[in-house]
């Protein structure tokens, strides 16, 4: 799935779930935690500043696309899509936001964000689905990648790229490293009780 579903789907099929709907509540309050710890940070760290709505939007969006893929394995357009056009739109009208004072160059590191953060991880993608004969990524991370290009340029899309590879193979040997533990120990524990079973 690649993010194509609406906001209604998304509550229809949590309302259909009951254990997804009691998790789902379960994430909105960690990322409200969460969202209530980093907007105040935002706040202190560029006071009365246009900066920092900005960055309320963004790692808003960031939360709130997390918590959905967590649960659903999905990236709402609503999300990524509104991620890409909010950050372009905030380029040009906050154009600190890349360290510049002229709104058509912040715009173009804007877009060049955009175009080099989506580009990268559509790449991948397409290596891939080539090398492993399967989906390898899904087009949310391509739409996800390029909102994080229009708000952090292309230098902040290729370092949550590289950041987030390195947390998702050290959360992905884990897991590996876990589940076979006890499918090993459940294999001898079956094993145990045929041998004593006349």
């Amino acid at each position: 799935m690649d993010g194509q579903h609406t906001a209604a789907e998304l509550r229809r099929l949590a309302r259909e779930m009951p254990p997804l709907r009691r998790a789902n509540q379960s994430a909105v309050r960690t990322g409200g935690t969460i969202d209530g710890v980093v907007v105040p940070r935002i706040w202190l760290k560029y006071p009365l500043s246009w900066l920092a709505p900005v960055y309320w939007v963004a790692v808003g969006g960031l939360i709130v696309g997390t918590f959905i893929d967590l649960e659903h394995y999905i990236i709402p357009d609503e999300i990524t899509i509104g991620g890409v056009v909010a950050g372009f739109v905030a380029s040009i009208l906050v154009p600190s936001l890349h360290g510049e004072t002229f709104l058509f160059l912040s715009g173009f590191k804007s877009l060049l964000g955009i175009l080099i953060g989506s580009g990268l991880v559509l790449w991948i993608a397409i290596f891939g689905e080539l090398i492993f004969r399967k989906e390898a990524m899904g087009f949310g991370d391509v739409k996800l990648t390029a909102a994080i290009g229009a708000f952090f340029g292309w230098q902040g899309a290729v370092f949550a790229l590289a950041v987030s590879s390195v947390i998702g193979s050290i959360v992905g040997f884990t897991v590996g490293f876990a589940v076979a533990g006890t499918a090993r120990r459940n294999a001898r524990d079956v094993g145990q009780r045929n041998l004593l079973q006349p």
